[in-house]
């Protein structure tokens, strides 16, 4: 079960507090963001400190998939949020980039001193640790055709395989998803990292409804609210 994600651009009822509802109230299905869109935005102690007891309380069912979260450029509202919470645009791919790092450790080590570009901290320990070891960290990314050149879309299927344990991504065509994969694979095997671990996965959204104009509505409200 995918929950989507946003802090003051598009608000919705927070992610890690659904996901806790969620896991109170089912006992198999995996749970996850589609995607952790304010990432960026986010305290890394406070978050590790969020999903490992998210992950304890479901019982090791959670995937964590991150993204960059949208640009200044996006819209007024993205631009506000960025300014409220004191990220500049420009600086979302390095804190993506250094908060991954900062998750793992701190998942996985006693105790962990960090000084970073973006985050710096000493002596800090953070428990409970998650179920899962290690835990995943998806990068989401979905470079529309159109929006960015092929160096662009290689450069971010880079990162995906660089830094993440798999790749997220949404409405992409099968050939298109095939190449990309590819592409994040093979700069994996590049990388030193076995390729055969990532894992991928790919958003629909479904709306379920035995009147079928409903739903169409239903789906139009949520599209135009969130994405």
């Amino acid at each position: 079960m995918w929950v989507g994600d946003n802090l003051l651009s598009k608000p919705r009822v927070e992610s890690i507090v659904t996901l806790s509802a969620l896991a109170a109230h089912t006992s198999t299905v995996t749970l996850g963001t589609i995607c952790l869109a304010s990432f960026p935005l986010r305290d890394p102690i406070l978050l590790a400190i969020q999903w490992a007891s998210l992950d304890v309380l479901s019982g090791g069912r959670t995937i964590l998939a991150v993204c960059n979260g949208a640009s200044e450029l996006d819209g007024p509202q993205f631009a506000h949020e960025l300014e409220v919470m004191g990220v500049k645009s420009n600086q979302r791919v390095g804190r993506v980039i250094e908060g991954i790092r900062i998750l793992r450790r701190l998942w996985s080590e006693e105790q962990v001193t960090h000084q970073g570009k973006y985050f710096q901290f000493s002596d800090v320990a953070c428990l409970p640790k998650p179920v899962q070891q290690p835990m995943p960290i998806l990068i989401a990314a979905n470079p529309k055709p159109g929006q960015a050149d092929d160096a662009t879309v290689d450069r971010i299927m880079h990162r995906v395989a660089k830094y993440a344990d798999g790749w997220q991504t949404d409405a992409t065509p099968v050939e298109t998803f095939r190449q990309r994969f590819q592409i994040i694979r093979e700069y994996a095997h590049q990388d030193g990292r076995d390729p055969s671990t990532f894992d991928s996965c790919l958003h629909l959204m479904v709306n379920i409804n035995n009147d079928r104009n409903k739903a169409y509505e239903e789906a139009e409200v949520f599209l135009t609210s969130y994405y």
